[in-house]
């Protein structure tokens, strides 16, 4: 798997000492096509292109060198739909104001872009962007994301030749409309394109309207990332929400691992799937403390071929104020398995009160020398012991009450 990055959620890269920001002309000009006039700045690294004060608004196109730190903590700063902020190639960006309105592009090819908001952090519109992806082989750069209050997450690419970028997201409160992905793809050196690292932490609550994705790409063997999300309130995958991390030719699924002090609510698809000959597939782990429910898609399946493992899919419901329940409509789909004489994974259901479960529960291999896996379902109320569990392994069928 990808290794991770030196990159804090909470913190930031330190400032060189006595490093100051020089402030330079800018260089002003108009391409003039068909007729219509189209503002092009050329900046070095200064706040001077946004100048007014409490709020003001970045237009035009500035390339700002090779690294540079814009600091607008105390203003309320638009990107416009058109203006873009962009570095030299694996150069860094970083941008820091009151509140951020992303509108436009922020742009750091094979570098870092990092954003630091004392309020909300917003990206709207069709043209807001930010892209430290890269054709040069190599690992892409890291988009951090830290913001006190609301960050709503647009587009971002880390996407990589070789390993794919890490994304890294802090507020009070998160909405991923996306797509986000950090994803890789093979490439010269016989570097193989392995998913990046996402990490979304939250004070309150993660909602996933979009794509969130840390595949794995190319034809080369190569495994699917890791998402570890964190926080204190309700997480939620819309019906058009999509999380992922598969592998490809022979590469396991990566993994996902969702902690929340509050409930869960899963419509969408959660993609962890290996791929090809002998490949596992993937972990996906939900551990809220409050009630869960589900109608959506969640897989894990193996590849293909004796060496072949379906995943394991972990759902652990564990209140600190009393019961919390689990409920799925028969929209449900979980699946585990493995075709070509492989092995089917895990899935393990436990919650402190009542388990209602409909739906699909797949852990079957296919395949001569094949073996099932196992689907076990408790639930445990007042710390007795489970009052009911449900325990499928091929042709063994066990009820213990």
């Amino acid at each position: 798997m990808p290794k991770m990055k030196a990159a804090s959620l909470g913190g930031g890269r330190a400032e060189p000492p006595g490093r100051r920001l020089r402030l330079v002309a800018l260089l002003v000009g108009t391409v003039v096509g068909s007729g219509v006039g189209t503002q092009v700045t050329r900046a070095a690294c200064t706040t001077a292109i946004c100048p007014a004060f409490p709020s003001c608004t970045i237009v035009g196109t500035h390339d700002l060198g090779a690294k540079c730190i814009l600091d607008f903590s105390t203003k309320n700063v638009t990107v416009g739909q058109n203006a873009v902020l962009r570095t030299q190639a694996a150069g860094s960006l970083e941008i820091r104001a009151k509140t951020l309105a992303l509108n436009g592009t922020l742009r750091a090819s094979g570098g870092d872009v990092t954003v630091r908001v004392g309020g909300d952090f917003t990206m709207a519109g069709a043209k807001s962007f930010i892209d430290t992806a890269t054709s040069t082989p190599g690992v892409a750069g890291v988009v951090e994301i830290t913001a006190a209050g609301r960050a709503t997450i647009g587009k971002v690419v880390t996407k990589g030749v070789g390993d794919g970028g890490d994304v890294f997201a802090t507020a009070k409160s998160v909405v991923l409309a996306g797509p986000v992905r950090a994803e890789g793809t093979d490439g010269a050196g016989g570097r193989t394109g392995e998913g990046g690292i996402v990490l979304l932490d939250a004070d309150e609550d993660i909602d996933v309207t979009g794509t969130l994705s840390a595949n794995a790409g190319g034809k080369k063997y190569a495994d699917g990332g890791d998402i570890h999300i964190d926080l204190g309130g309700d997480f939620r995958v819309a019906p058009t929400g999509i999380v992922s991390a598969t592998g490809v030719s022979g590469g396991s699924g990566g993994r996902l691992y969702v902690y929340a002090w509050g409930g869960a609510t899963m419509d969408g698809k959660l993609l962890f799937d290996g791929a090809g000959p002998d490949a596992t597939g993937g972990d996906i782990g939900l551990y809220p403390s409050k009630a869960v429910g589900t109608a959506g898609t969640w897989s894990a399946n193996g590849g293909n071929g004796p060496g072949a493992y379906g995943g394991t899919i972990d759902v652990a419901v564990d209140s600190y104020t009393g019961g919390a329940s689990f409920a799925s409509t028969n929209a449900l789909s979980m699946r585990a398995t493995a075709g070509g004489g492989g092995q089917g994974g895990d899935i393990n259901l436990e919650g402190s009160a009542d388990l209602t479960v409909r739906g699909k529960l797949d852990v079957s291999a296919g395949g001569t020398g094949s073996r099932g896996g196992w689907i076990w379902v408790g639930s445990a109320i007042g710390g007795r012991q489970p009052r009911a569990v449900l325990v499928f392994r091929r042709e063994r069928r066990e009820r213990h009450v």
